[in-house]
């Protein structure tokens, strides 16, 4: 039997889709918070080995299935539950069948069977895989950015520039994987055991998944370090307590104004949160806990914290 939505691939046996869903499913239950209120999981990297090996339909239906066995056991409310079931299918089967329909890609690619095909294919195939990955990560961050820009009430803007910076490229990179899953199942099924050796491929997807989470955590505990410390010297002048969060987010939303990148908003913010930590220094404290009004040369001294921000924060 032969099955997809515009073009033709060989049906997979049911415990091979089995095999495939069991893995998805179990990558799926460990998803990473992004910045904004939403789920990211590394399942995908298993579903689009699916779509390149089977095609659109039957990595769809893996997509289906094991996001919906995954939503259901932490019984996610219906609408999200349909909602995330619908975007991840959409993005898988779009990318895939521009693959197969609008590029001529093969479906299982060339480079899984190079020996039959030239090297001009297996290079057009790869390249074109990166291209069906990036479809589908473009299409699944813009879909759930516009589900939490509802939601939220936070302008999509915002929430898109959050959620590249968080994810984009780190899905594009994970994406690379799926050639992986896809060549070891191949080779595997020559002698028998695709099955067995897609479930094997669990374990070095989840070890990548743990040292992206252990560099995410690490880039957070800084962020928190930092704020921790900014809290710190602004506990001397309850004047202006607060101050430096405050300006950060104001500086966020005019970076997200001018529309810099997502590493350059990222860099505002930072340089918005240290503005004032010059102020650490002992030739500041008396004049911040001076109840009266600043003498000129206190004033004057007081405004070159700016200039021991700059140099502590250069160092």
């Amino acid at each position: 039997m032969a099955l997809a939505w515009g073009v033709r691939s060989e049906s997979p046996q049911i415990l091979t889709l089995l095999s495939f869903c069991f893995v998805a499913f179990l990558l799926d239950r460990s998803p990473s918070k992004l910045r904004v209120s939403a789920g990211g999981s590394t399942s995908f990297v298993v579903h689009l080995a699916a779509g390149i090996l089977f095609g659109a339909f039957w990595g769809g239906v893996v997509t289906g299935v094991s996001i919906a066995v995954g939503l259901v056991a932490r019984r996610m409310e219906p609408v999200k539950t349909v909602f995330n079931i619908s975007q991840r299918v959409l993005s898988l089967v779009l990318g895939v069948m521009l693959y197969q329909v609008a590029f001529g890609g093969h479906v299982p690619p060339s480079y899984l069977i190079a020996g039959q095909v030239s090297a001009a294919d297996v290079q057009r195939d790869l390249f074109l895989f990166f291209l069906v990955a990036a479809i589908y990560v473009l299409t699944n961050v813009g879909l759930v950015t516009g589900a939490v820009s509802i939601s939220s009430g936070r302008p999509y803007r915002e929430v898109w520039h959050l959620n590249v910076r968080g994810i984009i490229g780190y899905d594009l990179g994970a994406s690379s994987v799926s050639l992986m899953i896809a060549w070891v199942y191949w080779k595997a099924n020559q002698l028998g055991i695709g099955e067995v050796a897609v479930i094997g491929t669990l374990f070095p997807v989840v070890a990548i998944r743990h040292i992206y989470a252990l560099y995410h955590n690490l880039e957070q505990s800084g962020q928190e370090l930092l704020e921790l410390m900014v809290k710190a010297i602004e506990a001397r002048d309850p004047y202006t307590s607060g101050h430096s969060l405050r300006v950060r987010e104001l500086s966020r939303g005019i970076a997200l104004e001018l529309g810099l990148s997502g590493r350059e908003i990222e860099e505002v913010e930072t340089a918005a949160l240290l503005h004032d930590v010059g102020k650490i220094h002992e030739e500041f404290d008396p004049l911040l806990r001076k109840e009266s009004r600043l003498t000129p040369d206190e004033t004057a001294l007081m405004q070159s914290h700016a200039v021991k921000s700059a140099e502590l924060v250069g160092i």
